[in-house]
């Protein structure tokens, strides 16, 4: 007897949060949470406002003003997950 395996729909992967759940438990990644960023990674400007829950003008303000550490290459933008994780803790402190 054979059994049919399933074929997900592309794009199926990125776009689908209950699928992404189940992956990260069975690799035994933690999940992820709005403002926590792993060391030792880097994050696009998109990536960061997402999280944050900010506009990209503002970070871009805020990147100017409080000088946040980020790192071009070209004309890409990418900020450190140790840095992010300081600015989140922040932010936490600034709104409770």
């Amino acid at each position: 007897m054979t059994t049919a395996k399933k074929t997900l729909a592309p794009g199926a992967l990125p776009t689908d949060p209950e699928l992404r759940v189940i992956i990260r438990q069975r690799l035994g990644v933690p999940p992820e949470t709005p403002g926590h960023f792993r060391e030792g990674f880097y994050y696009s400007p998109k990536d960061v406002c997402d999280r944050l829950g900010i506009s990209q003008s503002t970070l871009l303000v805020w990147r100017k003003r409080y000088a946040i550490p980020h790192l071009r290459i070209g004309r890409t933008t990418r900020y450190a997950g140790g840095v992010l994780n300081a600015l989140a803790d922040a932010m936490e402190k600034v709104t409770c």
